[in-house]
């Protein structure tokens, strides 16, 4: 067994408006307005559903 250990540092960019525009063509982007969006909350409770189910 070998104990050569090789250390490697990496970078990585958040992703931006910005940044997205710098992708390579072959990766897929949003095709809408992004300034446009606005923050929201989903609540997904599955409570109701198990509860109508158990009898």
């Amino acid at each position: 067994m070998s104990s050569d250990q090789t250390s490697r540092t990496t970078t990585t960019e958040r992703l931006s408006t910005k940044t997205v525009r710098a992708l390579p063509a072959s990766i897929a982007t949003p095709a809408y307005d992004r300034s446009r969006v606005v923050p929201g909350i989903v609540h997904l409770g599955v409570g109701a559903f198990h509860r109508a189910h158990q009898a």
